[in-house]
C-alpha cells in the first residue's frame, strides 16, 4: 500500500472542496435517496452552510489534504465532535480520492491516515454515514472495522 500523508487545506483550496463537497453529495441523494435536482441542491446547500456557518475557518472542523508520492491524490473533512455530542466521537464528513488515483487502494491509505490524525486530535472514535449505492465506499468502511450503527431500508410499491 503506498503512503498517504496529510497536510492542512489551504484556504485558496477550499472553494474547489465546497464545489467537490457539493456535487458528490447532490449526485448521491438524487441517485441514492430520489430527490429531484434543485431539492438536493437546496438541501446540500443548506447542511454545508450550517456545518461550516464560517466556511474555512469555522474552528471544530479539520480539513486536509492528502498526498501520495509528493501529489495530491485526495481531500477529507472531519469534525472533532459528532453533530449529535456523542462523547469522543468525531465525524468524517467527506473522504475523497481524486478520480485519477482511484482504485489503487489510496482511499484506505487515506482513511488510515485521517483516522490517526483524528485520534492525535482528541477523538476516541469516528463515525460517519454512507450512501448505501456506493459500494466501494460501504466495503472500504466495512472493510476498515467500522459497524454498522443505523441502517434506513427503502422498498419501492
Amino acid at each position: 500500500m503506498r503512503t498517504v500523508t496529510l497536510r492542512p487545506m489551504h484556504a485558496g483550496e477550499f472553494g474547489a472542496f465546497r464545489a467537490s463537497v457539493m456535487n458528490l453529495t447532490v449526485d448521491s441523494l438524487i441517485t441514492s435517496v430520489g430527490l429531484a435536482a434543485e431539492v438536493a441542491r437546496a438541501k446540500t446547500f443548506d447542511e454545508l452552510c450550517a456545518s461550516l456557518p464560517l466556511g474555512f475557518d469555522t474552528p471544530g472542523h479539520v480539513l486536509l489534504i492528502g498526498e501520495s508520492e509528493g501529489e495530491r491524490i485526495g481531500a477529507a473533512w472531519f469534525g472533532l465532535r459528532h453533530p449529535h455530542a456523542i462523547a469522543g466521537c468525531g465525524f468524517l464528513h467527506m473522504l475523497t480520492v481524486d478520480p485519477d488515483h482511484r482504485g489503487r487502494g489510496l482511499g484506505r491509505a487515506l482513511l488510515s491516515a485521517v483516522e490517526a490524525e483524528a485520534r492525535a486530535r482528541g477523538c476516541e472514535s469516528l463515525e460517519l454515514n454512507v450512501f448505501g449505492t456506493d459500494k466501494a465506499a460501504v466495503g472500504l468502511y466495512d472493510t476498515a472495522g467500522y459497524d454498522l450503527i443505523t441502517q434506513q431500508l427503502r422498498k419501492r410499491l
